[in-house]
């Protein structure tokens, strides 16, 4: 059987593997673990902005609305969408390194792949962050 397909991968010119999804992975977690502020604070911010607030100023800017708020806001939706695209930026970011890291093709199976991992890592670190503090 000479024509029978190889279960190895094949080797790029310098003689190593032309995918590693394994280094792209960890590469996806990293740049996640280091946009800890950024998608850390969007989703404080995120949070806090959802709710309704008393808008007169009395007792701080996220006072909640009580029976006896003069005025009260909603939640700042514009807001909420910002952060929201700030950290898809930072999950795009991150699957970029690992893409470009791992040396993975451009397929939509990668870019999930990473983005699974990227989330994954990002509620970790969050979730630790508030239990830490």
């Amino acid at each position: 059987m000479p024509d029978s397909p190889s279960p190895v991968r094949p080797l790029d010119p310098t003689g190593g593997p032309t995918e590693r999804p394994a280094a792209g992975g960890a590469a996806t977690a990293g740049v996640m673990v280091l946009l800890t502020p950024v998608h850390g604070f969007g989703l404080v911010l995120a949070l806090l902005s959802a709710g309704s607030s008393d808008a007169s100023g009395q007792g701080g800017p996220f006072r909640a609305c009580t029976a006896d708020s003069v005025s009260c806001t909603g939640p700042n939706v514009p807001l909420i969408v910002a952060v929201a695209l700030a950290m898809l930026a930072c999950l795009g970011i991150a699957v970029r390194a690992g893409m470009r890291t791992g040396r993975l093709p451009p397929r939509w199976r990668h870019r999930g792949m990473l983005s699974c991992a990227g989330v994954a890592a990002a509620v970790v670190v969050d979730t630790v962050a508030v239990l830490v503090r």
